[in-house]
């Protein structure tokens, strides 16, 4: 059976040709009359087929002009994803409002935190620190897990910084390790010491220096988020980072 198909295809191509030839003819010469008809138009007729080109046009893709519009007007409504209907096609787009909410939700967590306020090595409570970053953490991985990453050209995805950037890099590559390390040492000293005061803590002064250091990295995730957010003068919402006592 599948012999007869292949020596029957083989029969037919030079007839298929033929007849695709000929439509092909036949299509080209009707072009070329609608071309040859249009370029002689003049005065009342060019306006009124240019007219109604544009109108067929305007019909055809009014649905995606009206819904790009509602687009880059929507973020007063809260919209999160509009799809546009094109043609039979669908494309979907989020909105950008969703990532500026999410930005400057994040911004005002964070510096309104010990991650990015400054506290002298004779101030504050190591314990209490250590819980607003903890409580700042899982407020940040809350808060990306609700929305969809951003979408961007495949051209700009490497110099090209998200929500989602920003907030994963603060929380695997700040928060996480410094958790990591000092929850544990100051859990099991505040056990051994239920009374003591945090400032006898033989580890204090590392932890305070690790601290500062900790500051400095977040502050920078902090001013990425501001400028997504659209805040200006980001620099004054943070504290200049205190020196240790060390230092001159």
């Amino acid at each position: 059976m599948s012999n007869s198909y292949q020596y029957s295809q083989k029969g037919t191509d030079w007839s298929c040709l033929i007849i695709r030839f000929m439509v092909g003819l036949l299509c080209g010469s009707l072009l070329g009359v609608c071309v040859y008809w249009v370029t002689e138009l003049k005065g009342l007729w060019l306006f009124v087929f240019t007219g109604a080109l544009i109108g067929g046009l305007i019909s055809l893709f009014w649905q995606t002009f009206v819904t790009l519009w509602m687009r880059f007007h929507s973020e007063d409504w809260q919209v999160t994803e509009i799809e546009i209907k094109t043609l039979g096609q669908k494309w979907k787009l989020a909105n950008s409002g969703t990532q500026k909410r999410v930005a400057w939700s994040l911004f005002v967590e964070i510096v309104t935190r010990i991650a990015t306020q400054s506290m002298s090595d004779a101030d504050g409570d190591n314990g209490i620190a250590l819980k607003s970053l903890y409580d700042l953490f899982q407020y940040t991985r809350k808060s990306i897990t609700e929305i969809k990453p951003a979408s961007m050209l495949p051209s700009r995805k490497k110099s090209f910084d998200t929500v989602e950037t920003y907030a994963l890099a603060m929380l695997n590559q700040d928060l996480r390790p410094f958790l990591s390390k000092w929850h544990p040492i100051w859990d099991a000293w505040r056990k051994a010491n239920p009374d003591a005061d945090c400032f006898s803590w033989d580890r204090h002064t590392a932890f305070r220096s690790d601290l500062k250091f900790l500051q400095t990295q977040i502050r920078g995730r902090a001013e990425g988020l501001g400028k997504i957010a659209g805040v200006s003068e980001i620099s004054r919402f943070m504290d200049e980072p205190v020196k240790s006592n060390d230092q001159d």
